[in-house]
């Protein structure tokens, strides 16, 4: 599957993904600090670069054909290159990410643009534009995002996609002598339908059944 919206496009993982994957995980680790840098530590250490490459080549094998995509990746649609990826992922009633293979009515959604030299020109908000009319096309009716005040630009993307404050948790993270919050967000159908323009809103929706 591939959905196309302005300057990005979003598709299924494909071989050569995992290899972009272990540099990000590896080397090219900057990203976490944007993420969830209190996370990061653990993340990367646990991280075993011939286990992933093992698991996506036997996901390779049996790719995901039909059904709601819980991640997709992020492809520039100029140069081709892959930058990064979105994903979505379920809250329980407390805005805590339950474990995988728990579900709740509560979705959240995510982004990483993981390539610097490919952040700006608007390629996190038109990715995230194009998976959140996705996932609405899905019967969602309400999704919501989780970022931290360390993270202006994730901020000021869901606050230019009209996701509203929920409930703030302070102090998660602390740098440098600074503390930081956690920031959960909302944002409702009807509402992201209304921001978005008659063309945006037909390229989005048809792109998304596209493959």
């Amino acid at each position: 599957m591939r959905l196309y919206f302005r300057n990005i496009v979003l598709r299924d993982y494909r071989l050569g993904d995992e290899e972009d994957m272990v540099r990000w995980m590896t080397v090219q680790t900057e990203w976490h600090q944007h993420d969830s840098p209190w996370l990061a530590e653990k993340d990367l250490a646990g991280f075993d670069p011939e286990k992933y490459r093992g698991m996506a080549l036997e996901y390779l094998k049996h790719p995901q054909r039909f059904g709601e995509r819980s991640t997709l990746q992020i492809e520039d649609r100029h140069t081709g290159r892959h930058i990064g990826f979105v994903s979505a992922y379920y809250l329980d009633k407390q805005d805590d990410p339950l474990p995988v293979g728990q579900v709740s009515f509560r979705r959240a959604v995510g982004l990483d643009i993981c390539e610097p030299a490919f952040r700006g020109e608007g390629r996190g908000t038109h990715a995230l534009t194009a998976f959140l009319q996705y996932l609405f096309c899905h019967s969602w009716q309400r999704l919501f995002l989780q970022t931290w005040t360390g993270n202006p630009r994730m901020m000021h993307v869901a606050q230019k996609l009209g996701f509203r404050p929920l409930c703030t948790h302070p102090e998660i993270y602390t740098r440098d002598g600074v503390s930081y919050d956690n920031i959960t967000y909302c944002l409702e159908s009807r509402d992201f339908r209304r921001m978005l323009s008659p063309v945006e809103r037909a390229g989005v929706w048809l792109a998304s059944f596209m493959n």
